[in-house]
């Protein structure tokens, strides 16, 4: 991974966590389903006025089916599990859950694009679900049977990402970025829309949680969007996912200073646990005379 690479993998993850923050402080107004399409659409109409200013034309009209499944798969199922999550459980706790994307995606990876799933990756994949064991029995949350349904749910969310991330090397590897990242948000709108319809908040918005989705659909959807699938062509799918690794640092760090969200030293000794799985998983080791972890160049797979 390239040093430019690297730069903007730690850009998107900062905006991602930055969600979690976004959508504990915007769902308890707006609902999941009300605030994910409002997202994906607002997200999509930017992305469209953007592509008209540059002179961009998209081609929707083929492989409909597929931008269904991307649109679902990166957005309609996992943002209103991630809504519904963080309204019983903290946006840290949901940011760390998020951390095991790449453990889903080597699973899908092995699947989809039939790279091989090593013993030393089954035993990183074991590890993680460890992980989420300490999370679950050390973090600042009573077990309850809504903290758990949160906590599957965030789970769910991360494989469904992952998912996303393999179909759309394997399908869109040669689609423009902007039409990609487009093409799943209007997609994700459309598969939302009839449930937002039928589910309207009771009553209006506060000026907070206006603020906080515009932040969600600007910075932690449109720009960090464009960036993941950028990376995703770069990279592959595989590299993309370890923004993972910083995504719960990011939410943690958000939602301590501006929510001021309990953090103890369970929730930290979960996200050693969860990071060292992932670093198992995807065959990281310390490169160069720098202290940063990175991909091995033989663990990526590049298709396309």
């Amino acid at each position: 991974m390239k040093t430019r690479d690297f730069a903007l993998l730690l850009f998107v993850s900062s905006l991602f966590g930055a969600a979690f923050l976004f959508i504990r402080i915007a769902t308890p107004s707006f609902g999941p389903f009300v605030l994910m399409d409002a997202r994906v659409l607002l997200s999509a109409a930017v992305l469209a006025l953007y592509a008209t200013v540059i002179g961009h034309r998209f081609a929707f009209k083929r492989r409909r089916k597929e931008w269904l499944i991307l649109g679902t798969l990166n957005a309609a199922l996992p943002f209103p599990l991630i809504a519904y999550a963080e309204l019983h459980i903290t946006a840290s706790l949901a940011a760390i859950l998020i951390a095991t994307m790449p453990l889903f995606t080597s699973l899908a990876a092995a699947l989809m694009l039939k790279e091989t799933l090593t013993p030393k990756k089954i035993g990183g994949i074991l590890l993680g679900l460890l992980g989420v064991g300490v999370l679950s029995g050390l973090g600042p949350l009573d077990i309850t049977p809504a903290t758990v349904l949160a906590i599957l749910a965030s789970l769910a969310s991360a494989c469904s990402y992952a998912l996303a991330g393999v179909y759309a090397k394997r399908v869109f590897a040669d689609t423009p970025v902007l039409t990609v990242t487009t093409g799943s948000m209007l997609s994700a709108g459309l598969v939302l829309l009839p449930v937002a319809l039928a589910t309207p908040p009771a009553v209006a918005p506060s000026s907070s949680a206006i603020l906080a989705l515009v932040g969600l659909s600007l910075l932690s959807t449109v720009i960090a969007f464009v960036g993941f699938f950028r990376l995703i062509r770069t990279v592959g799918p595989t590299a993309t996912s370890t923004a993972a690794y910083l995504i719960p640092l990011f939410g943690t760090l958000w939602g301590a200073l501006f929510l001021a969200e309990p953090v103890n030293s369970g929730m930290f000794l979960a996200l050693l646990v969860i990071l060292a799985s992932i670093a198992l998983t995807t065959d990281l080791r310390l490169m160069g005379t720098g202290k940063r972890f990175l991909p091995k160049r033989s663990a990526i797979r590049l298709r396309g």
